[in-house]
């Protein structure tokens, strides 16, 4: 019965871990985020395109990289509204797994990169004057 008793506590605890971990409680507060609009505004337009899915953990981790600036990226949802299957834009994008980005050479990748590496890659950097 004892040992009984203490599995039972186990499980409570794992329970309550996952509930809380599932609340967000890990979550990094949107104050704490940089503001990334002037890269991804920059990304948009030079032609890269984000490609997820709504359901998509990994795109919600990469929008979530972005903070408040996420909204100003070229997002493309490949399912509509509860859609159960990839719709006609994705499709003929060839877009095969998210989020996946597609560069302005039209080269694809499924990753989530940090704002930094697409800083680096687009050249966001260098198109920026210093202020020095």
């Amino acid at each position: 019965m004892k040992m009984k008793k203490i599995f039972s506590l186990s499980l409570a605890g794992l329970a309550l871990l996952l509930v809380l971990g599932a609340a967000g409680c890990s979550r990094v507060p949107q104050a704490d985020i940089p503001n990334y609009d002037g890269l991804a505004k920059y990304l948009t337009s030079e032609g890269y395109k984000f490609y997820g899915a709504y359901w998509c953990g990994a795109c919600q981790s990469q929008k979530k990289l972005f903070g408040d600036s996420a909204q100003h990226l070229n997002y493309i949802e490949c399912y509509d509204d509860g859609g159960t299957t990839q719709n006609e834009v994705c499709n003929k994008a060839d877009i095969e797994a998210y989020p996946t980005w597609e560069f302005p050479d039209g080269t694809k990748t499924a990753h989530v990169f940090t704002p930094q590496e697409l800083s680096d890659m687009s050249g966001y950097a260098k198109a920026v004057p210093t202020t020095e």
